[in-house]
């Protein structure tokens, strides 16, 4: 799916390089909260696509929990509680703790991006564009169906690939994901348009 108008007009910075999946907000918030810490741990992206900025803690020697009872399960509890309140008092939100991880939703705390939503092509066509407010280049998302699947697609202003997780099924969700591949860390307001307006 090719990327239209990617040229940004010179009065325009051009969008940001995307950061690497390990520099995303979330998982950057989430290790500084968690400096310091106790434990051997791993931060990754619960990937719902209901909550974008969700991710989990674990321990990074990807072994069984211990035994309950013993000495050793009491200081992995402990652990575990530690992470939970670092990332609490960090302004994460849905804070949770497993027997082996703990979870959160990063907390977006800045100023809104708005981002533009505009239909491209005749109505049926299912494809819009997003522009964002500040930047030049535009990216593009559509609904494609084939004979055994149907899902969105996203493509960035150069034309490549924009991973939406498994659900990510509506405009609002579309759109944050593709801020999230950018990096901009604030929530992102969505306006929608229709072509020939301004």
């Amino acid at each position: 799916m090719p990327a239209i108008a990617t040229s940004a007009p010179a009065s325009l910075p051009p969008l940001p390089t995307p950061p690497t999946s390990d520099q995303r907000y979330p998982l950057v918030a989430a290790r500084e909260a968690l400096t310091g810490a106790d434990g051997q741990y791993d931060v990754a992206f619960t990937y719902n696509a209901r909550n974008p900025d969700g991710i989990m803690v674990v321990f990074d020697d990807h072994q069984r929990c211990p035994r309950p009872g013993t000495a050793k399960r009491a200081v992995h509890d402990q652990t575990i509680a530690e992470w939970a309140t670092r990332l609490e008092n960090a302004g994460f939100t849905n804070v949770r703790t497993g027997k082996c991880s703990a979870s959160g939703t990063a907390p977006r705390r800045i100023e809104p991006i708005t981002a533009r939503v505009m239909r491209q092509g005749p109505l049926d066509a299912f494809r819009r564009s997003v522009t964002f407010e500040g930047y030049g280049g535009t990216c593009i998302y559509e609904f494609r169906a084939g004979v055994t699947f149907a899902r969105y697609q996203a493509n960035d202003h150069l034309g490549r690939d924009i991973p939406l997780a498994p659900g990510t099924d509506t405009h609002v969700a579309i759109v944050q994901t593709i801020a999230d591949y950018y990096g901009f860390p604030g929530p992102v307001e969505v306006q929608f348009a229709e072509p020939g307006t301004t």
